[in-house]
């Protein structure tokens, strides 16, 4: 007789929407899994806060249930998360939007996955009337680049992440080109100008990214003097004036918390750039000295030749690059 051959169990897969109430904890699981080593060495901010996304989700709806980090869409097989993609206007009435924490669990690459996460967000932008697609990804990262490719994503601009080891002696300061001044809220306005002029075409869509994930053009003082109480850092911000302009901005942020790293931002006007870039790294550097126990983290564009070269005489190593891609998007 026969053996009847056993029913086989179903594995149901299904693409669908994020639901950031039941969604972000999983979220920040599958980005720890693929990406932790990475982000902790840049410091565990990113993570930190996923987690804390996770535990407010319900109360971060009810505020702003338009916050793009909470808009996205995740892949599921047999009731386990495997896949997410976010996507959202890099800020709001953005025409530019960005996707991030494109992840698949290493057990479940190359099934396609990936690529209908990506199309789905595409879809999704396009619906939603954006017209440009941004996103970032490492730049030896093979793989995805030719995923991005495929989908006519394009080269932007490449930057670079550069870490610096605590010091414990603060450095040697040289003497200053222009006047400084201290930050005042009233120099906000003029700052993010500073930033546009300062930033070339094909960085414009990510200027307000690394404006505000630095924090340092986000908030006048009184906003920046509660982000530091909620978050356990001291930011410092400066200002250089050249004839009653701003010709220079500069922002040190010190943490105070454990696995966190301090963080460096500055902007110089296109006419001053190559006179002030070592002393404002220095200057930074000498307001993170009060603060020696922990690592200082610079983002800069691979094109600023004298913004890295003066990262690199101050002692700061590259940790990673990263490319910025950018795509078309097709309305319907």
């Amino acid at each position: 007789m026969l053996a009847q051959a056993l029913p086989q169990p179903i594995v149901r897969s299904a693409l669908r929407p994020m639901n950031p109430l039941r969604d972000l904890g999983q979220i920040a699981d599958l980005v720890e899994g693929a990406f932790g080593a990475e982000l902790r060495l840049l410091g565990d901010e990113y993570l930190v806060a996923m987690r804390r996304w996770a535990a407010r989700a319900p109360l971060l709806l009810l505020l702003d249930p338009e916050e793009s980090f909470l808009s996205g869409y995740v892949w599921e097989e047999a009731g386990r998360l495997v896949g997410n993609v976010t996507v959202g206007p890099l800020y709001r009435g953005s025409a530019e939007w960005l996707i991030s924490n494109v992840v698949v669990h290493p057990d479940y690459r190359r099934r396609g996955i990936a690529r209908q996460l990506m199309e789905a967000a595409l879809a999704s932008i396009a619906a939603r009337g954006g017209e440009r697609a941004v996103l970032q990804m490492r730049e030896d990262n093979e793989g995805a680049g030719r995923l991005y490719a495929s989908l006519g994503f394009r080269y932007l601009y490449g930057s670079v992440d550069l870490l610096r080891e605590a010091q414990p002696a603060p450095p040697a300061l040289g003497p200053l080109a222009v006047p400084w001044r201290r930050f005042r809220s009233g120099d906000l306005h003029a700052a993010r100008r500073l930033l546009q002029r300062a930033t070339p075409p094909e960085q414009q869509p990510y200027a307000p990214v690394l404006a505000a994930s630095s924090q340092f053009l986000e908030h006048g003082a009184w906003g920046a003097w509660l982000e530091d109480r909620l978050d356990g850092a001291r930011t410092g911000r400066w200002v250089a004036e050249e004839a009653g302009r701003i010709c220079a901005f500069l922002g040190a942020r010190a943490s105070r918390r454990r696995g966190r790293h301090h963080r460096l931002y500055w902007i110089v006007r296109p006419d001053q750039q190559g006179r002030l870039e070592e002393a404002l790294v220095g200057r930074g550097l000498g307001f993170l000295a009060a603060f020696p126990d922990h690592p200082t983290l610079a983002l800069a564009p691979l094109s600023d030749e004298t913004g890295l070269a003066a990262l690199r005489q101050w002692g700061f190593r590259e940790v990673r690059r990263l490319s910025h891609l950018k795509l078309e998007v097709k309305t319907a």
